[in-house]
């Protein structure tokens, strides 16, 4: 063997035997380099991703297609995306933002049609602080996921956003599906902002869970928020745990089932004068169009205009909310509640219940501060077993109320909290309209401050022609000596398991009205809860 050949080849052995020894690089990564190739490193446990990635393709694995999605190791691969927006990706393992930047995937025109699935690993660390970011300009992973786009298995963790506008965790518009994701961090910006998505249009989002220690946060100078609107997005602007506004999408309304908010939710800007035209929510700010199910609110939701536990502003006859569950204290100034803020033009809420305290100035009430103003809402088997105060139309079901109320029991405690203006307090409803039935008061205590009121009631003040039939209630601590309660009955509290007197609700001791005492998993604390309420997530009856 000639020297130069020979000199060759021991160089050659020497390289391969040091790149084996130290276990960096595989031979399949012997692969020609190119522009978009990815060179990070990845230490993720239990990641499937080699430790140093040396290819042609912009991503770790994959072709793209349903059956075998493109994977994708680090922040440089993710950012790829944006090429190949029809594709099929899968992560395979944590995707580190920590010090890097984002631009916001595809645009309203060019939207992400494929899937996204994580794995169940997460995005993580991602930070964005653009206090003056223009309306044009929506903080979000993705800018428009359309309809049959998939995201599922997928974490946002420790995400830190502000912007000026529409800040949002993984999307501007979403018109497709989002499965089985756990979302962490903070959100700020000075109108809308959600952990998932700004706007809903027709889609889906399930099995999804805020965490605690996240925070949704609007503040700064609201006094010319009328600046900040999307054309065709809507006036109206709000801040929640997953969806800042919903709508539906020829004719496809939203689902949105199985959401659990532990953030505590703040809208605060200074100079605010727009009332009723921002709403906050713990699950969701503005539903219109949607079906939320089996939902649960353990978050503090705080806010200078409307506030709801689940919803702030609820609209219109395709919203119906079932099997929801407050736990979190609502604070805000007219319509406040501890499920719906403002319900309007057929909403519907049903086998539902909140606990917490609710404060607030005018239209405060358990179920529905506003109810019905625009057109008739609906409450139907549903209980209210939290502390409302207020200073004017305060209620244990609703501040005021116009619509069908039937099969639901008001166990609130009830207070007007102004001695010089609190005026029209009422256990269940001081303001009522349409048809309200079987309606089951357990006062556990309602008291007003000594001063001047035009009425107080134990149950109801009606000023709308109300029907009222079939009303019973058990009063506790102080009830004022005025008032009238229409068709209610006032009977002795041994009575309320007396399935007879109170048909077609039953109090058995088996019936799906029995008051006994349940565990409510979240808090350890004991709750009297109606027992058709034992099937709800996060409750066990004892």
């Amino acid at each position: 063997m000639r020297q130069g050949k020979f000199r060759h080849f021991i160089l050659t052995s020497l390289l391969s035997v040091s790149i084996l020894n130290t276990g960096c690089l595989r031979m399949r990564e012997f692969l020609p380099l190119s522009s978009t190739a990815s060179t990070e490193v990845d230490d993720t446990e239990g990641s499937t991703c080699p430790k140093t990635m040396r290819h042609a393709s912009p991503f770790a694995g994959g072709d793209g297609s349903a059956g075998n999605p493109w994977l994708i190791c680090n922040a440089t691969q993710f950012e790829q995306i944006a090429n190949h927006l029809s594709g099929n990706f899968k992560l395979a393992s944590d995707v580190d933002f920590t010090g890097k930047t984002h631009d916001v995937l595809g645009s309203d025109t060019n939207r992400f049609t494929g899937t996204l699935n994580g794995d169940g690993y997460a995005i993580k660390n991602w930070t964005v602080n653009s206090p003056n970011q223009v309306d044009t300009s929506p903080i979000a992973l993705f800018h428009t996921i359309d309809a049959g786009a998939v995201i599922n298995n997928l974490d946002l963790k420790n995400f830190d956003l502000q912007g000026n506008n529409f800040v949002a965790g993984l999307v501007y518009t979403l018109f497709g599906t989002v499965n089985n994701m756990k979302i962490s961090g903070s959100f700020k910006t000075r109108a809308s902002a959600a952990g998932i998505a700004t706007y809903a249009f027709g889609s889906t989002i399930q099995n999804c869970t805020t965490l605690s220690g996240m925070t949704v946060y609007s503040s700064g100078d609201g006094s010319n928020l009328r600046d900040f609107v999307t054309p065709g997005q809507g006036s109206d602007m709000g801040i929640a745990g997953f969806v800042s506004m919903a709508a539906d999408s020829s004719g496809q309304v939203n689902t949105f089932d199985n959401l659990i908010n532990h953030a505590t939710i703040t809208w605060n800007p200074s100079g605010y004068t727009l009332a009723g035209w921002v709403h906050t929510g713990g699950i969701i700010s503005y539903p219109r169009s949607s079906n939320i199910t089996n939902v649960t609110n353990y978050g503090a939701i705080s806010a200078v205009d409307e506030a709801g536990g689940i919803a702030g502003l609820f609209e219109n006859f395709d919203c119906i909310m079932d099997h929801a569950l407050n736990f979190g204290n609502v604070t805000g100034r007219d319509c406040v509640a501890g499920l719906a803020a403002n319900g309007t033009w057929g909403a519907e809420i049903h086998n539902s219940w909140t606990g917490g305290t609710i404060t607030g100035r005018d239209a405060v009430g358990g179920i529905y501060g506003c109810g019905g103003d625009s057109g008739g809402v609906v409450a139907i088997n549903s209980a209210s077993h939290a502390n409302v105060l207020g200073r004017s139309k305060v209620g244990g079901v609703a501040g005021h109320f116009n619509g069908t109320m039937t099969d639901v029991l008001a166990m609130a405690s009830v207070t007007g909290n102004d001695s010089a203006a609190s005026d029209y307090i009422a256990g269940v409803s001081p303001f009522t309209g349409g048809t309200i039935s079987n309606v089951i008061m357990n006062q556990r205590n309602f008291s007003i401050f000594n001063g001047s009121f035009t009425q107080a009631d134990i149950a109801f003040i009606d000023h709308y022609g109300s029907t009222i039939s079939s009303t019973f209630y058990v009063a506790y601590g102080t009830v004022p000596g005025w008032g009238n309660t229409y068709a209610s009955t006032g009977v002795a509290t041994g009575s309320m398991t007396n399935p007879a007197q109170y048909a077609p609700l039953d109090f058995s001791v088996t019936g799906p009205w029995a008051m006994g005492s349940s565990t409510v998993y979240f808090d350890g604390t004991t709750h009297p809860l109606p027992r058709w309420m034992c099937a709800l997530p996060d409750v066990t009856c004892l």
